[in-house]
């Protein structure tokens, strides 16, 4: 089987995360071409708004292959009015990617991202974007990155003519520089390793590199990679480093069955898709999956399964992949499907601050537009749709300003 990596990529708003989702895609050989945000024909932001606007509303997941490893990449929305939907990516990550951008540097969306991904313990990966912008500064980026986020951070490349379309990047493990940050970061991470090091024993690369993917795996280290996604700059080795860095998914298909539901959709035709993470076991069509707190059990009528930029329809999914399930009606966001896992993480970044009214022209018609905002409620349980049963108002919860 296949090895199975799930990872988020998550931002400030405008880091040029779905830019680098689209690049990751391209030079995989998953599309054949490279989306641009502007342009509105990327793949990961399918709904008119978000190509009208670009930027990313709603988490989407697609997935590619790179050196014989599957991975499922969930971009996630970077404006913190969408926060909600990267509560519900971070749920089925193995590891996640967090984009800065190399010119506007440490925002404080950026701020929130780490400490969560650092609470949970997901491994990350850094990158450092838009370093052919001018004003961009990666030297000033990673110092602050140092001061203000870890001081546990690995820089694995160096960058040169930044600020220009010039820029290029050269790997630290392909010159003959020693990498200073990788020794100082294994020296608190590892006693033995510093006891040799201190001993006058100098690590060699394979070693270096064997102990970095070990800590960045386990989320004590934090590889940060650089380069300008618009132009396919650094992509590559970003490819390599998922490769190298994140924890593949467990694949124990023969464990109990579990799962966490992390997204709903519905299609054209009303019908609703479930995407579920599964950590154990697996889920087959036909299969009958018990309802979480009920006393029914509801057939999957039909999976799919990402593949290589697209979706297949498969006979069944496997632990470590994720599957979009047909007919699961009654299941919610965030219902853990058969046994609970300790791999299952209880997210809560925010809750929304504000509350707002929503009415219908005719007010005759409240009740019809409660019924259709429930089913949108089914996508972000957040929303706490309520209607007043006297004056028929109803009531949604929100995040922004």
């Amino acid at each position: 089987m296949k090895k199975i990596i799930n990872i988020g990529i998550v931002a400030h708003v405008d880091a040029g995360k779905t830019t680098i989702t689209e690049n990751l895609l391209y030079y995989s050989g998953a599309i054949k071409s490279v989306g641009r945000v502007d342009l509105g024909n990327t793949q990961t932001d399918s709904m008119e708004l978000e190509r009208k606007r670009g930027i990313t509303i709603k988490s989407s997941t697609i997935s590619f292959n790179w050196n014989n490893v599957k991975v499922n990449i969930v971009d996630t929305p970077g404006h913190v009015d969408f926060i909600s939907e990267v509560e519900r990516s971070l749920s089925v990550l193995d590891g996640a990617i967090l984009v800065i951008s190399g010119v506007e540097g440490i925002q404080s969306q950026t701020r929130i991202l780490f400490e969560t991904l650092k609470e949970l313990n997901i491994p990350t990966i850094i990158f450092v974007n838009k370093l052919d912008r001018i004003g961009a500064n990666f030297n000033k980026v990673f110092e602050d990155i140092k001061k203000n986020m870890s001081n546990k951070v690995v820089r694995l490349q160096e960058v040169y003519d930044v600020g220009s379309k010039a820029v290029y990047i050269k790997k630290l493990f392909d010159t003959c520089m020693i990498n200073d940050d990788a020794i100082d970061v294994l020296s608190d991470l590892d006693e033995a390793f510093l006891e040799r090091y201190i001993g006058g024993i100098e690590p060699d690369k394979e070693e270096i590199q064997e102990k970095l993917s070990l800590y960045a795996s386990e989320g004590s280290l934090y590889p940060v990679f650089c380069g300008a996604a618009a132009i396919g700059l650094g992509v590559e080795d970003l490819l390599d480093g998922i490769c190298s860095y994140f924890p593949f998914a467990g694949d124990d298909c023969e464990s109990d069955l579990s799962g966490v539901v992390f997204k709903i959709e519905r299609t054209s035709k009303n019908e609703k898709k479930v995407y579920v993470r599964l950590f154990g076991g697996k889920i087959s069509v036909r299969d009958k999956i018990q309802v979480p707190n009920k006393e029914i059990a509801e057939k999957v009528k039909k999976i799919n399964r990402l593949e290589n930029g697209g979706v297949v329809e498969a006979q069944r999914i496997e632990a470590g992949d994720i599957g979009i399930l047909y007919g699961l009606t009654s299941f919610q966001v965030g219902d853990v499907i058969g046994i609970s896992n300790d791999k299952i993480k209880n997210i809560s970044i925010a809750k929304p601050a504000l509350k707002t009214t929503i009415s219908a022209i005719d007010k005759e018609k409240n009740p019809e537009l409660f019924k259709a905002l429930t089913l949108l409620a089914e996508e972000d349980p957040l929303l706490e749709l309520e209607m007043n049963d006297i004056d028929k108002e109803i009531y949604v919860n929100l995040f922004g300003e």
